[in-house]
């Protein structure tokens, strides 16, 4: 897999296929970012990873990795009605170049490009509508994911990110598991906030993504009803994931040995 700058010379020839979910069906976790906080937060669990210090915004697609994405369907078609936009627009990418403009970017061995069917991304040397339309989005998502990645790191600063671990309760051993390697919005921590700190979050916007991770812990349950949908395994419990009322935590039967679910090492 390359990552490369699109090219007039080098992709003349290449055509776009249409969206193939099925291709992201082994994503447990889907790069999201700040203008799609009101689309997702009502419906999916939201979440941050940290990986060398870099905080990322995350939808959390799966309980259970080795099942895959629970917001994929079998069909190839999304739960729900949003498709977030690394899923509609990948293999295209914008990066920022030294002038601080975004470059168009393609990873060049996606299914989804090819030079015989598809749409063509170029027509006499110039990009075709098609191409048009997704430089403009791709620039558009750009400097959504800058927005994104400054309120970020503001949280970061303020130590307002802290260890999510939702447990899970196997049905066939009664043990616990825990979901590691996600995080969440630290809500006692950001209750604390000093006023300075307070107005300088206000300051960038970055209320709607706190106040928007806080609400969709409450959708982890939808995730492990999709989770059970999709398996449809022949047993009464399906996947045996269940919610625990009294414990406020999921019960989830693995069928192997127990052990802990990391997403640090997807």
């Amino acid at each position: 897999m390359a990552i490369v700058p699109l090219s007039k010379s080098e992709h003349s020839d290449l055509k776009i296929l249409p969206v193939d979910l099925n291709n992201f069906s082994d994503l447990s976790l889907v790069p999201i970012y700040f203008h799609e906080i009101n689309q997702l937060a009502c419906e999916y669990p939201l979440c941050f990873t940290i990986r060398d210090g870099v905080v990322d915004f995350q939808l959390l697609s799966s309980v259970s990795p080795e099942q895959g994405s629970a917001l994929i369907k079998k069909d190839g078609t999304w739960v729900g009605r949003y498709v977030p936009a690394y899923l509609k627009h990948y293999p295209f990418f914008a990066f920022s170049q030294e002038n601080n403009e975004g470059s168009i970017f393609i990873e060049d061995e996606s299914p989804r490009l090819g030079r015989s069917d598809g749409n063509p991304l170029f027509q006499n040397s110039e990009p075709t509508e098609a191409l048009e339309q997704i430089i403009a989005d791709v620039g558009f998502i750009f400097d959504s994911a800058k927005k994104t990645q400054v309120i970020l790191e503001a949280l970061n600063k303020f130590e307002l990110i802290t260890p999510w671990e939702p447990k899970i309760k196997t049905s066939s051993t009664d043990q616990e598991t825990i979901i590691s390697g996600i995080y969440r919005i630290d809500e006692l921590a950001f209750n604390e906030l000093s006023d300075t700190a307070w107005n300088q979050l206000r300051g960038i916007s970055a209320f709607p993504l706190i106040y928007g991770q806080l609400f969709s812990t409450n959708n982890l349950a939808k995730l492990v009803v999709y989770q059970n949908l999709k398996s449809r395994l022949p047993s009464e419990k399906d996947l045996g994931v269940s919610i625990d009322t009294d414990s406020q935590s999921l019960n989830f039967d693995l069928s192997k040995e127990n052990k802990d679910l990391d997403f640090d090492n997807l």
